[in-house]
Parts: structure tokens; sequence; C-alpha cells
């Protein structure tokens, strides 16, 4: 929600979220990036959001749903250049696909909230163009481990596996009022909590 609403690391830390603390520049955002960049009007839509929704529901056979973020003349007004940075919307009877491009990924600690992330995301504009969500397919060109993060990684992966958590959307009534507070998970199963340093 943050990602489509706003690039101002304040708001975040109301919501209890520290995700983007290291990379809050001196005006209290993280410069012209994500955010910032969904915001910007495309094709005569009020947002990249905005422009998704309108192409998937008047036009959803178009080959141009899409959203993007890594913009070059802009990347040093970023406090961090984008890791994932574009999606591409495909619409199939009544099934919404959704592919997702990410240029880095920290597995231990980006992996999980960006999957989690557009797993909320890919329901929502499912739900808001009346489609049902199929799969997403996620493409990453460089996937890495720190050195610091390994023997933590390790030891995680070699835990008891549980089934998978499933994400319900409540009181939808449309994408543009959605709050965080709509989602819930529902059969999260876990073990104990691994923290790991943040690499920058």
């Amino acid at each position: 929600i943050w990602i489509l609403q706003s690039n101002n690391v304040d708001v975040l830390d109301k919501l209890g979220c520290k995700f983007w603390d290291e990379w809050k520049m001196q005006d209290g955002t993280i410069g012209k990036a994500y955010g910032y960049q969904i915001a910007q009007e495309t094709f005569g839509q009020k947002s990249q959001l905005h422009y998704v929704i309108n192409e998937l529901k008047n036009n959803p056979n178009s080959r141009r749903i899409m959203t993007e973020i890594w913009i070059p003349n802009e990347l040093s007004e970023m406090a961090l250049t984008p890791c994932v940075h574009l999606t591409q919307w495909s619409v199939i009877g009544n099934k919404l696909y959704l592919e997702v491009r990410q240029r880095s990924c920290d597995v231990a600690l980006g992996l999980v909230a960006n999957v989690f992330q557009y797993s909320v995301l890919h329901k929502l504009v499912a739900l808001e163009c009346g489609l049902e969500p199929a799969e997403i397919i996620w493409n990453i060109h460089n996937m890495h481990i720190y050195d610091r993060h390994y023997d933590k990684l390790v030891e995680q992966v070699n835990r008891e596996t549980f089934e998978p958590a499933k994400i319900k959307i409540n009181n939808f009534k449309s994408i543009f009022d959605f709050k965080p507070d709509d989602v819930e998970i529902l059969d999260y199963k876990y073990g104990e909590k691994v923290s790991y340093e943040v690499a920058i």
C-alpha cells in the first residue's frame, strides 16, 4: 500500500514498519523511487496503477499493461535504485496473470517480502477488475545470499516446513481505498524468528 501511495518513510514509521529506514533521505522520503514513479500520470491516467486498472477493465487484450519504475534519468535521485522494477499483466479468459521483473534479490530479506507484497497486489488488482488471480511469473536476474546471512539461512531452510498460508482480503471496496488491516493471513504457521542484518 505504501508503494502505491507514497515514497515517504515517515508514513511507514506510523505503521510500525522499519523496512526502509536505512534509505531514508533528509526530506523523509526515498527520493524519486518506487511510489514516486508509480504516481506518475500514464497515458492520461492519474497514475501507473490507474492505467493498469483502466486497461484491464477496458482493453484486456493489450500487450502494454505494465508498470515500470526503472527510470534512467532519475536513478541518481533515488535513495535506492529499484530492485523489483517492472510488472506486466495479462488476462486469459477470466484469469489475471502477473509477471514480475526483479533486477536484484537479497534472498534472506528481500525475497519473502517481495513475493508477499506482489501476491497481495495481484489479489487486489484481480478483485478491482472482477478477475480470478492466476499464476505469478517471477523473473530474477541476480539472486544472491550475503556472507553474513549464509549460516542463518542454512539453519532456516533445514527447519521443519509448514503448509503455505493463505492471503484473504476483507472489506474490499476499491484498490484505491485499500487499508493494510484489510489483509488477513490464514493458517500461518512458523518457527522461531530469524533476524538478518541489512546489507547495504
